[in-house]
Parts: C-alpha cells; sequence; structure tokens
C-alpha cells in the first residue's frame, strides 16, 4: 500500500533536516481542475476518503524541472522531479518498489513559495529509485528518487 514517506529524524549525521512535497496516486484522482489563464485555481478532487500523502527528501536535494523540448513532432515538457532519502532501510526499499509501479501527481512548493500542481490524470508522472552505498565518510548512502514525465503541460502554477 502506498503511504507517507517514513521519518529519518533521528539519523545520526542529518540533523532531521528535510523538505516535503504532496504525492498521490493518479489512480485516487476524481477530477483535475481546469487549467485557465495558465494556472489552477482549485486542486483535483479525489475519490472517496483519498488525500495527499507526505513525500520528503533530505534538504537542499529536492528539486524539479519542466524542460521544453521542440521536436519535428512538436513540444512538449520533459518534467522531472528528483530526492533523496538518507539510509538504506527495508521501509524504503518496499514503499519505493511499490510506487515504481503506479503514477503519480504531485504537489510541490518552490523556492520562493510557489505552489505547484505536477502531472494530470491523463498524462501523470511515473517513478523510479536507486540505492547508493558509499565506503568512505564523505559518502551518503540512501534511496535516490525520481518522479518524471513527458507532458503536454508543464508544472501547473496553482493559485487559490
Amino acid at each position: 500500500m502506498i503511504q507517507n514517506f517514513f521519518s529519518f529524524d533521528n539519523i545520526e549525521n542529518i540533523g532531521g533536516c528535510y523538505e516535503l512535497f504532496n504525492f498521490i496516486p493518479a489512480s485516487l484522482i476524481d477530477v483535475m481542475p481546469d487549467y485557465a489563464n495558465g494556472y489552477y485555481s482549485s486542486q483535483p478532487t479525489f475519490y472517496g476518503s483519498s488525500v495527499w500523502l507526505n513525500g520528503k527528501s533530505l534538504q537542499n536535494k529536492l528539486s524539479f524541472s519542466d524542460e521544453q523540448i521542440i521536436t519535428n513532432n512538436g513540444k512538449h515538457y520533459k518534467i522531472v522531479v528528483q530526492g533523496f532519502i538518507p539510509k538504506l532501510t527495508y521501509q524504503y526499499l518496499h514503499l519505493f518498489h511499490e510506487m515504481s509501479q503506479q503514477k503519480f501527481i504531485l504537489k510541490i512548493t518552490d523556492g520562493n513559495g510557489s505552489v505547484f500542481i505536477i502531472g494530470t490524470k491523463k498524462e501523470p508522472l511515473s517513478f523510479k529509485f536507486s540505492r547508493k552505498t558509499e565506503s568512505t565518510g564523505a559518502g551518503l548512502a540512501g534511496h535516490s528518487f525520481e518522479f518524471f514525465a513527458n507532458s503536454s503541460l508543464p508544472a501547473v502554477l496553482y493559485v487559490p
């Protein structure tokens, strides 16, 4: 079952500093808001009692981009949201394996405080992850993760 990311507040050399974002499986989206004037004025509505789930990444490791790609066949946006979870745990391995089998919609706040809804019901984001260990003290073991998609829309600003 897809759930909130787990706590990593007590990892000894990290200090519990992290950045938050929200995500939900696209299959739980009932209706996406109308895209008008370049932004959403409401959030998606969910089926039943579904709610945004909480994701987190090590501070300064959460990023997103939506690069416009123009080809002879038209244009699209290459959307990538990346993050990092310190420490290798079986809980994250299990959660990330489950997440790699589904598609998602994200809500993320950038460094300027702007909120974006990323992905659509028709063009949700895929998920992948990798694990890394380092044999040196400077290396940081953990899980890198990425949500990604090629979309007809960039990350859409949410203005309530």
